[in-house]
């Protein structure tokens, strides 16, 4: 890992943790989907929060295989692995750590507690979910970054969206010149799917 993929990494690890002590799994009733607009990207990032977990979505058809897999606990799990299209981080306790990812936190020298880790799965196709990669740790380094700025701002407004038909909205305003807030309506598929 050579110095530029070592800050990558320790601000990923950063940002994991500001996600976990933002407990967004917490908020579930102001919560609900984030869809991050990054300004290098035409269609945005899918952010969900479940059970100690943050899953990073990269479109509305990884988003449709998370609320499939969700509704067909019965799918057997090699047929579910089509749909496994995400990015995953699980906080868990320091001691269920394994050795890749001790290996991404002593290659990077990132900061971790001695409580909780986070632990990252790749969505590079295999039969088992991997330790993420360079370019993936690119993509979460940008996503949990405004992801963070996101739930702050969510959990700060008194204002409610209805969850089952909207998810949230963060993109840059350019007339603003600031990240923005808004909700748009969730994808017609995932109200299929929801209902």
């Amino acid at each position: 890992m050579n110095a530029v993929e070592a800050m990558k990494a320790r601000r990923l690890v950063r940002f994991a943790y500001e996600l976990y002590d933002l407990k967004p799994w917490d908020h579930s009733d102001k919560m609900g989907l984030i869809a991050i607009q990054l300004n290098n990207r035409k269609t945005p990032y899918f952010v969900a929060f479940l059970d100690h977990s943050v899953v990073v979505l990269p479109n509305v058809a990884a988003l449709v295989g998370l609320f499939m897999n969700a509704s067909f606990e019965m799918m057997p799990s090699i047929q579910r692995l089509r749909y496994q299209q995400h990015l995953l981080c699980s906080f868990v306790p320091y001691e269920e750590g394994d050795e890749p990812t001790f290996s991404l936190f002593t290659n990077s020298e990132a900061i971790i507690r001695e409580d909780i880790i986070p632990m990252f799965e790749s969505t590079m196709p295999s039969l088992l979910p991997d330790m993420i990669v360079k370019k993936e740790i690119d993509v979460l380094v940008d996503v949990y970054a405004q992801s963070v700025e996101a739930i702050k701002t969510i959990l700060d407004s008194d204002q409610g969206i209805d969850l089952e038909t909207y998810m949230h909205e963060w993109h840059f305003d350019y007339d603003q010149s600031r990240w923005v807030l808004s909700s748009v309506e969730l994808p017609s598929l995932i109200l299929m799917c929801h209902h």
